[in-house]
């Protein structure tokens, strides 16, 4: 046999109260759900800047490194003008000998 009980004021009380275990429930569901988004939103912003200062740092290196090559560039250009210069010299200075010789 089925118990049967009357649609009373206890009845709605128990509808009332379930209704509000419901509503909780969405409440820690919405709430749980917006923690989780800030979260990712903080992660995605810790990679970004993870990201922007890596790729910061290798454009400094990139920079310090073409420094770097033209720097050898111009020290190596110097030398050979040096060495341009020298061999100009004793060709200059060898001639004085050779004529200073034939003479």
């Amino acid at each position: 046999m089925s118990e049967v009980t009357p649609a009373g004021a206890g009845a709605r009380a128990d509808q009332t109260n379930g209704s509000g275990a419901q509503q909780r429930a969405r409440a820690d569901e919405r709430l749980e759900r917006e923690e989780n988004r800030a979260e990712q939103a903080e992660s995605s912003r810790r990679e970004r800047a993870a990201r922007t200062e890596h790729q910061q740092e290798a454009r400094a290196q990139e920079r310090s490194e073409q420094m770097r090559r033209q720097e050898a560039a111009q020290a190596a250009q110097r030398a050979e003008d040096n060495r341009g210069q020298n061999l100009q010299v004793e060709q200059e200075q060898g001639r004085g000998q050779a004529v200073d010789t034939i003479v």
